[in-house]
């Protein structure tokens, strides 16, 4: 049901080091294939959307996990640089904050 309304905990922001460099395609992929793989192991570990924005493309992700592993594994292959932040979107009634995380790769 998550995955048919857009939900997503994580984005993923991929960016060129140099502009005109043609590595976000190639990593684009690369994220797609991992994400997929993943599916085995985490029902949530799915692209909700690719948006294509102004310097690069923003993925949104389900599974702030899925997210975080493939993020790591671009990282030692592209020899990118990573940063994570993250921002408060709500609290539940438990009192637990909701939080969505960004992480961004530079390649």
């Amino acid at each position: 049901m998550r995955l048919s309304s857009d939900y997503f905990e994580a984005t993923i922001q991929l960016r060129a080091k140099e502009k005109g460099s043609g590595n976000v395609g190639l990593v684009l992929r690369r994220l797609q294939g991992l994400i997929e793989s993943q599916g085995k192991k985490n029902s949530l570990a799915a692209i909700t959307r690719i948006v294509k924005e102004k310097n690069g493309v923003d993925v949104l992700v389900c599974s702030k996990k899925a997210a975080y592993t493939a993020v790591t594994v671009l990282q030692k292959e592209f020899k990118a640089e990573t940063k994570m932040s993250s921002t408060l979107v709500g609290v539940d009634k438990s009192g637990k904050q909701k939080k969505r995380y960004t992480f961004l790769l530079r390649a």
